[in-house]
């Protein structure tokens, strides 16, 4: 390369078991750049105490730091570019490598914080090792340069390249004009077509009035997508938004997650429609508004981000005169719902149990007679929606997928899309086109940092039915 702009190092830091390594070297082949292990410049000494699973002191660590600085400067001044795997670094060996700190760009592996059954059984089990104990670990995340990017792994290696790659060459207002910087075109998913990009963590989408309605939860904004790819943002939030639905009247409600309450969006204003805080201890989750117009909220019922063991809870119904009861437990992470086209039982997604409920509606609005409808497992059902022959179409996070799910828990299809699968919905005018809200990434900071969340669509052959 003879413009030195174009010439970058990307460091990627990460503890043992993070995947910086293949992450590393994936980047790497994709992008036609040089690959560096950063412990093949320690001196043997310390190669052999890491072979062993020994820790090295940050004193042990500095002859490898200043090697592998030489080895990034000579890059840089031969213009050529190269990609960088090393452990998670104190802030001073972090300084030493960033030799310009515009072409030497700092990535973090940080382990994903999402919980199945109490916690998400990923790198969690790892031993802690290379003197990085979870405490320091989280230090170090805290403590990164404003302009570095965090990665959790819970996504693929592949997404995870994809993730640094959009970042690195993101055609943002000050690096618009950058010749050296090769754009990132529209990545095609694997079974279905990309309708929408850029979004930071979308959820919980509904077909209503001709258009999808969904949420982008971490920008706190309700949003439309319309036929023709206009996209509306129709309310902002002071909170992340979580389910939607309408009263029989047109009205929108609107899940406020962190502060537990459900609001009615008309005329331009948010009014409060139900403060459920007495009744739910921790956040809310989706919800499903019925014919009638009573609204059935699911919520998380324990410490899911503290780690805490599995609880159950219930649901809360919210009548359309505001007044809220819980209903239809015991339900563990209740999640995504359904109702079917005769309002006569209602379907749970219980995410971290591995499982999708059913419940008996009364004309009143009570459930009873709960049931499991399909266990899948391995599978975490998270959004779901149904279709007229009786199926339900659930997005499961875990296994990367959306599955077509009979009662008793045959799956029928399995759509993989290009980004983790978190909700879907049926729509468009004959209701067969199936909407997939994807990201590389459920952790805020994450998708704020590279927003991966896309709408994936996919032709189906039942159209949709009930609700939502």
């Amino acid at each position: 390369m003879s413009d030195p702009n174009t010439a970058w190092v990307a460091v990627i830091m990460g503890v043992p078991g993070s995947g910086k390594s293949t992450v590393g070297r994936l980047l790497a082949a994709e992008l036609g750049w040089s690959f560096i292990e950063g412990d093949d410049c320690q001196p043997p000494e310390n190669r052999a105490k890491l072979r062993r699973g020994e820790p090295l002191a940050e004193g042990e660590r500095r002859p490898g730091i200043e090697a592998l600085r030489e080895r990034i400067a000579a890059h840089l001044e031969a213009d050529t570019s190269a990609v960088v795997a090393c452990a998670a670094l104190s802030p001073a060996h972090r300084d030493r490598l960033r030799i310009d700190p515009h072409r030497v760009r700092l990535i973090l592996l940080r382990e994903e914080m999402a919980i199945v059954s109490g916690r998400l059984k990923t790198h969690r089990d790892r031993p802690e090792t290379e003197g990085t104990p979870a405490s320091g670990f989280a230090s170090v995340a805290q403590n990164m340069p404003e302009d570095a990017l965090v990665v959790d792994v819970g996504a693929t290696p592949d997404a995870i390249v994809r993730i640094i790659r959009r970042w690195l060459f993101a055609g943002t207002e000050g690096e618009a004009a950058d010749a050296g910087r090769p754009p990132v075109g529209k990545i095609a998913g694997r079974d279905t077509e990309i309708r929408l990009e850029g979004l930071l963590f979308p959820e919980t989408p509904r077909w209503h009035e001709g258009r999808l309605w969904l949420t982008d939860r971490y920008a706190q904004r309700v949003m439309t997508l319309s036929p023709r790819d206009v996209v509306e943002t129709i309310v902002t939030m002071d909170d992340r938004p979580g389910g939607l639905g309408w009263l029989p009247d047109g009205t929108l409600l609107v899940i406020a997650i962190e502060t537990r309450r459900i609001y009615r969006f008309a005329a331009g204003r948010l009014e409060l429609h139900a403060d459920l805080s007495d009744l739910l201890a921790w956040p809310c989750n989706d919800m499903l508004v019925d014919q009638a117009g009573r609204a059935y909220v699911g919520n998380y019922g324990y410490d899911v981000e503290g780690g805490a063991p599995l609880v159950s809870t219930k649901l809360i119904r919210v009548d359309p005169n505001g007044r809220a009861v819980s209903v239809g437990g015991p339900v563990i992470f209740p999640n995504g719902t359904a109702i079917t086209p005769d309002g006569g039982t209602m379907l749970v997604a219980e995410t971290y149990a591995n499982r999708l409920s059913a419940f008996r509606v009364s004309p009143e609005g009570g459930l009873s007679e709960h049931r499991t409808w399909a266990d899948v497992s391995p599978a975490t059902p998270d959004g779901i929606c149904l279709d007229a022959e009786g199926a339900v179409w659930a997005a499961s996070p875990r296994t990367r997928e959306v599955l077509r799910i009979l009662e008793g828990g045959s799956i029928t299809t399995r759509i993989r899309p290009q980004g983790i699968p978190y909700a879907c919905t049926l729509g468009g005018a004959d209701r067969r086109t199936l909407f997939i809200c994807t990201a590389e990434t459920s952790e805020p900071e994450a998708a704020i940092r590279s927003p991966s969340g896309r709408i994936e669509t996919i032709r189906v052959t039942a159209p949709g039915a009930g609700r939502p």
